[in-house]
């Protein structure tokens, strides 16, 4: 954690009453912190811009407050067209909260951009204007041209008075924001009148469609404002009405401090003359002062803003009766959470598929995950947001926020003042005081995800006799390449069971068999993944107006365009000339190759059964059947129930499925049709535990093209798993390979989605080679260390 020890309290000519009242605060906060924590998600892609049919590369970095969260372990990732049409959904795992993934744009895409909302499901329980949202340019041939003379977009303007309303006669600062329907800034200059007609004070946006002007109303007035729009337009905007009660705030910056003020009316009521002021980052309380003014309108006092961690910190005045009556945010950087990788040059060749080396270091001795992306330079790699803005701005202000990466470019004092009217003119409300205050949290509808991918599910109409019988539901997971996981999961008295905390990509075929008996035919399977639901026909609104960067768009164009003709050709298999030298094998010794793994159960003392090529083995129930009297000297008792034995020399069996130990009756549920080769060790079989006195039986299910030849034998689900993770292709041209004659355009020279470091000074060594075309590069670093510091670099190489 980055937060500095200790408390600031301060007492402004002391306020008993008030204090006593909120003295329990912290531990509100911090009750209210443990229930309701915070996620916060950045995600860091390989590029800026796409073309249909490419990769998206792609590595989450998730935050609680401001340490690494361990509140979930999935992450899922909606990705919408441009009119907020669901196109698909990945999921992917999150360890160590970090998670890296892959999604392809479909090759019939015909939008101009990608819409990305990443969340997990303990964020759903929150605000949903505080998930992640990015959208993601697709440059698209086949996109119409613009027309001319299309609708301009209509500006608006909206004001905000600092601290939340404005109070008659008392001096306000009052911001504003011009926004066109594009959700993009706009400079506009006008006039504020009365109601009379008169001029009050002009007014002028001065940084990406914002301003601010000092402004008291007078009791009883209303004001417009006359503006024009960078049309030429003159519009109009009401301004809020002023209250005859209340508060204001005031902030003004010093060095190492941040003052405010606070003022009321002299004819105030009395719940406005003791006041408490508090300040709060990531629910916790770092400031509490106390006034009295009964007998004064307006105090001013100083916060230590050099202690403070560094975020949107919330400052709140309180009336004496606990009501919030004023409230400003306010931003605070002090850096504590920046770490600055240095980027080393060991070769630096920017000739046509020239070899580059790097050397990346930390100054830390904390361990930290990274990712990083090696660009063409002249694509203008987007540097507007990263990781600094993302969890330190974006993911705590409502709504868009333009380039918010510049707010962290300088510590010059334009920049700061610039990033205030970014505070004065977007909302916060992360959590309600009257939750805290009352100790009540928002309802949890989803709660913390205790593992990865479950297998969850009931059997319905199962008899009380049959599960007590059972005990277990016996599961065999099939993957694509027919990898096989056994899982003897229990059951419950109502028949439901699951299992928890399994990683699984992809779809997976489940079997499912009761131990030591059948499912009969009148009761119903249903296994789930306990994944959130999806909602295929599930849509959005834009979830920003998007403007497209036509900055070197033709070059870009013309290079993807090439690029998609020649990508496919550069990953097909490198063809080199192979002498193969080999002999004959027996099936036996070929099935022996492909299914056994340990050194103990290849070849050996054993007699070996081809089931894939045997047709008479379906005939047997299980594995115990079809050995019976087929091998001398082995004594198999009660071959067809569920509940078989075998002895040898009068010694017990040790039983084997896939090289895994079992025992008789799990073996007794594998169908034969599931079976594909069977090895019956003589006696001792050391590979058993206690020497395997009585020999061994050694089961081995079907794979890879022998389950094509599967015909039915226990029932079976498909289950959805984590998207699939692709390998990020990069050539190596020390190899010489036929597809290397075509022209390399890659855009997306290296992507590293999880750099590890270990805290030992150890620099990261990585290489990758250019393209034929690039003689710049830009690679960004972006990553987080195990107690939270944000990791970040961007440098152009030329």
């Amino acid at each position: 954690m980055r937060y500095k020890s200790g408390l600031t309290i301060l007492c402004l000519i002391m306020s008993v009453q008030v204090f006593s009242q909120l003295q329990n605060l912290d531990s509100l906060l911090g009750e209210y912190r443990q229930k309701a924590a915070q996620e916060k998600i950045h995600i860091h892609f390989d590029n800026s811009r796409y073309l249909p049919g490419q990769t998206i590369w792609y590595k989450a970095y998730l935050l609680k407050g401001d340490e690494p969260s361990n509140l979930s372990k999935n992450l899922y990732l909606d990705w919408f067209d441009a009119n907020g049409k669901l196109l698909s959904r990945t999921i992917a795992p999150v360890t160590n909260a970090v998670s890296f993934g892959n999604y392809t744009v479909p090759e019939t895409f015909k939008g101009s951009h990608i819409q990305v909302l990443a969340y997990t499901g303990w964020m759903l329980n929150f605000d949903s204007a505080f998930l992640f949202r990015q959208i993601l340019p697709v440059t698209n041939t086949q996109l119409p041209a613009p027309v001319v003379g299309a609708m301009v977009p209509v500006t608006t303007l909206q004001f905000f008075p600092e601290g939340g309303d404005l109070v008659e006669d008392i001096p306000s600062m009052l911001a504003f924001k011009a926004i066109n329907s594009e959700g993009m800034p706009v400079s506009v200059t006008g006039t504020i009148y009365n109601k009379s007609k008169q001029p009050v004070c002009p007014f002028a946006t001065t940084h990406n469609g914002m301003g601010k002007v000092s402004f008291t109303p007078s009791p009883g007035e209303t004001y417009t404002a006359e503006w024009a729009d960078p049309q030429g337009n003159i519009r109009t905007t009401e301004l809020p009405i002023a209250k005859s009660s209340g508060m204001v705030i005031t902030l003004s910056e010093a060095a190492d401090n941040r003052y405010f003020s606070i003022q009321r009316r002299a004819d105030s009521e009395e719940r406005f003359k003791r006041i408490s002021v508090v300040a709060t980052l990531n629910e916790q309380l770092l400031f509490r002062a106390n006034a009295n003014l009964t007998d004064k309108t307006k105090i001013t006092a100083s916060m230590p803003v050099a202690d403070f961690p560094s975020g949107v910190v919330r400052i709140t005045v309180f009336n004496m009766n606990r009501q919030p009556v004023a409230e400003r945010i306010f931003f605070v950087n002090n850096e504590e959470y920046k770490l600055i990788p240095g980027l080393i040059t060991d070769t630096l060749n920017l000739d046509k598929r020239g070899k580059n080396v790097y050397q990346l270091s930390l100054p830390d001795t904390v361990p930290a995950t990274l990712s990083v992306a090696v660009t063409d330079g002249q694509d203008l790699y987007d540097t507007s947001r990263n990781i600094f803005s993302q969890f330190l701005l974006s993911s705590e202000i409502r709504g868009y926020i333009h380039q918010p990466a510049y707010y962290f470019s300088s510590d010059a004092g334009i920049v700061l003042q610039d990033l205030d009217l970014v505070m004065l003119t977007n909302g916060w409300r992360r959590f309600a005081w009257e939750n805290v205050l009352a100790g009540t949290t928002p309802s949890l509808r989803y709660p913390r995800d205790t593992g990865y991918l479950s297998i969850a599910g009931k059997i319905d109409n199962l008899s009380d006799a049959r599960i007590k019988r059972a005990e277990t539901l016996n599961l065999i997971l099939m993957a694509k390449d027919s990898t096989k996981q056994f899982i003897f999961t229990p059951l419950k008295p109502d028949g439901s069971f699951r299992e928890d905390d399994l990683v699984l990509f992809d779809t997976t075929k489940v079997f499912y068999q009761l131990n030591k008996t059948f499912i009969p035919a009148r009761s119903r399977v249903n296994i789930s993944n306990a994944f959130l639901p999806f909602d295929s026909l599930r849509t959005i609104g834009s979830l920003q107006k998007y403007l497209p960067d036509t900055t070197g768009m033709a070059r870009i164009k013309a290079i993807m365009a090439e690029q998609k003709r020649v990508e496919e050709l550069m990953k097909q298999a490198s063809l080199k000339e192979v002498i193969v030298r080999t002999k004959i094998k027996t099936r036996l010794q070929e099935m022996d190759e492909k299914y056994t793994r340990s050194g103990l159960f290849q070849g050996g003392l054993s007699r070996d059964f081809n089931i894939v090529d045997d047709q008479t083995a379906f005939a047997s129930p299980s594995a115990f059947a079809y050995l019976q009297s087929r091998v001398a000297g082995l004594q198999i008792n009660n071959a067809y129930s569920t509940n078989p034995s075998a002895t040898w020399r009068r010694q017990p069996v040790s039983y084997f499925l896939d090289e895994i130990a079992t025992d008789a009756s799990m073996l007794a549920s594998i169908s034969m049709s599931n079976v594909a080769y069977i090895k019956v060790f003589d006696p001792p079989f050391f590979g058993a535990i206690g020497g395997g006195a009585g020999g061994a039986i050694a089961v081995y299910t079907r794979r890879g093209d022998d389950t094509k030849t599967m015909s039915v034998g226990m029932n079976y689900t498909l289950l959805p798993g984590y998207t699939p993770i692709r390998e990020f292709y990069a050539p190596n041209y020390a190899e010489k390979q036929i597809n290397f004659t075509q022209t390399d355009l890659r855009r997306t020279l290296h992507w590293i989605p999880n750099l590890l470091y270990d805290g030992k000074g150890k620099q990261l060594v990585f290489s990758f080679y250019n393209n034929d075309i690039s003689k710049t590069l830009q690679v960004v670093v972006q990553g987080i260390t195990q107690d939270g510091k944000l990791i970040y670099l961007s440098k152009l190489l030329q």
